[in-house]
């Protein structure tokens, strides 16, 4: 028998799940948590019905340019406890139906402009225990119904003018154990519903 590379079995298994279109846009969740993967496969745009995908617990460092872009009804993303130090350009803006985010324990140092702009719906989104330095002036703007918001154990110094002037329905956002300590005594008085800030 001859041996198959590792290469030929990867095009193999391409090609069937291709001629399977059909079969996989049946699959609404997909848990590849805890796995040891280091890349994500761009197969996982073939699966366009998602609506929760778990790829926490691994040793992904980077996502490709098209992550998730079929993935339009999409409301869970679970990316904590990876290596990710970078999120591509367009990342979620197709997302319109996003709930929940999240991204703690990577190695982000950054947030792309755009990022989270689509995510009228989102609910929670955890940025936690990265890297992050610095977040624009349109970070959150489009988040009318986030609930909580985490962004202790990064590095930032300050936060934007207006930052969360839209999240009239917030409960619990922390920004603890940052590069400076931040006061969020004036943040906490334009959000009504405000139980935990810290």
């Amino acid at each position: 028998g001859e041996k198959v590379s590792v290469q030929q079995q990867a095009n193999y298994i391409r090609e069937i799940l291709k001629q399977n279109e059909s079969a996989l846009k049946t699959i609404t969740e997909i848990d590849l948590s805890r796995i040891g993967m280091t890349v994500v496969p761009e197969e996982l745009n073939l699966l366009t019905e998602l609506t929760s995908v778990s790829l926490a617990n691994n040793n992904i460092y980077m996502l490709p340019t098209n992550f998730g872009s079929t993935w339009v009804k999409l409301t869970s993303l679970q990316l904590g406890f990876n290596r990710i130090e970078q999120l591509p350009e367009k990342f979620g803006q197709k997302w319109t139906e996003l709930k929940s985010l999240s991204l703690s324990h990577n190695a982000l140092t950054s947030l792309p402009d755009q990022f989270g702009t689509a995510w009228s719906k989102i609910f929670a989104i955890g940025l936690e225990t990265n890297k992050i330095a610095n977040l624009s002036s349109e970070f959150g703007a489009a988040w009318n119904n986030v609930n909580l918001v985490k962004l202790s154990g990064n590095l930032l110094d300050h936060l934007p003018e207006k930052f969360g002037a839209n999240w009239l329905k917030l409960q619990c956002f922390e920004v603890h154990k940052n590069h400076s300590a931040i006061d969020v005594t004036q943040l906490k008085k334009q959000w009504p519903k405000i139980v935990i800030c810290k």
